[in-house]
């Protein structure tokens, strides 16, 4: 009877163990609902771009939040990347030098912004979204900088367009830096 006692207790203790990993991995790993949509989107800077990048996007419905996450600093980093070298070439052809000063000091704002970027990936990664959440407003404020000399040059209407789309992609970012556990 002992022995009979001993093993059912260690097969419990087996169960209960699998079961707490079991669920503790699975509040990690949640993939993210409509319900989180809807509440990232109703607090982003623009919900309507908010709403047609989940829509436009389905590889989010396999990811949970800090993969979300991730997609979007990427995606906002790869446009910041192709805007800071639309703003090098345009400085590097301008002939009047209010432009050209313009040009560059966007080229050198979306250079910094990239760093920030990069350190963004970095506090996720550490899953610390205090420093995810700085350093992905330091990048928009980069952005910014650039965004009220822009009417003044008048750039295309294709890098003003990404330029809009770098924000509102960091803006999600920051919703989902101040869900993060």
């Amino acid at each position: 009877m002992a022995v009979y006692v001993k093993n059912n207790f260690l097969l419990v203790s087996l169960v209960v163990l699998f079961l707490v990993v079991t669920s503790s991995y699975a509040r990690i790993s949640i993939q993210i609902s409509d319900g989180d949509v809807n509440t990232i989107c109703s607090k982003a800077k623009n919900p309507s771009f908010c709403s047609n990048f989940f829509k436009s996007t389905p590889q989010t419905k396999a990811l949970d939040l800090p993969g979300v996450a991730k997609l979007l600093i990427d995606d906002a980093s790869g446009d910041a990347s192709d805007a800071q070298k639309q703003f090098d070439s345009l400085a590097k052809s301008a002939s009047d030098p209010r432009t050209k000063n313009v040009y560059t000091q966007c080229s050198e704002n979306y250079k910094d912004a990239l760093s920030e970027f990069d350190d963004a990936l970095k506090a996720l990664a550490a899953k610390d979204g205090a420093s995810l959440n700085i350093k992905v407003s330091a990048a928009m404020t980069d952005g910014d900088s650039c965004n009220s000399e822009l009417p003044s040059v008048k750039p295309s209407p294709q890098l003003l367009q990404k330029v809009s789309d770098i924000d509102n992609l960091s803006g999600i970012v920051l919703v989902i830096s101040n869900m993060l556990p």
